[in-house]
């Protein structure tokens, strides 16, 4: 059974799951957050909606635009230790669709726009 998590916590988005597996049933649920943000900010993208005890039994993996998120060799993104996503400096490429997925179920999905000022 999926219990939304905003209904506990008003500024927390995502779901609270009561059985191992409920996940995958939580997915078709699945909540999107959009933000706007300016070239050169900072933003953390939570994985919201997993215990801290999910949270060390999952395989988390982020996409942007349903391409996994390149870490290696980019100064610009981080993984946190709670599993979220730091994006820093970002420029009009890193704008688009973050999904945080754990054991290949999406989690949790946000959605940045990069307004650059000239659209």
């Amino acid at each position: 059974m999926c219990f939304a998590r905003e209904r506990a916590h008003s500024t927390t988005i995502g779901w609270v799951f009561d059985l191992e597996g409920s996940e995958e049933k939580c997915a078709k649920y699945l909540k999107t957050t959009s933000r706007t943000i300016y070239p050169g900010d900072g933003i953390h993208l939570p994985c919201v909606g997993l215990s801290s005890n999910e949270l060390e039994h999952s395989n988390l993996e982020w996409r942007l635009d349903q391409a996994p998120v390149p870490l290696s060799g980019n100064d610009h993104i981080v993984y946190t230790r709670e599993g979220g996503l730091a994006l820093f400096n970002i420029t009009k490429a890193q704008g688009g669709t973050y999904q945080c997925l754990a054991n290949g179920v999406p989690v949790v999905e946000h959605s940045i726009i990069v307004d650059n000022g000239s659209e």
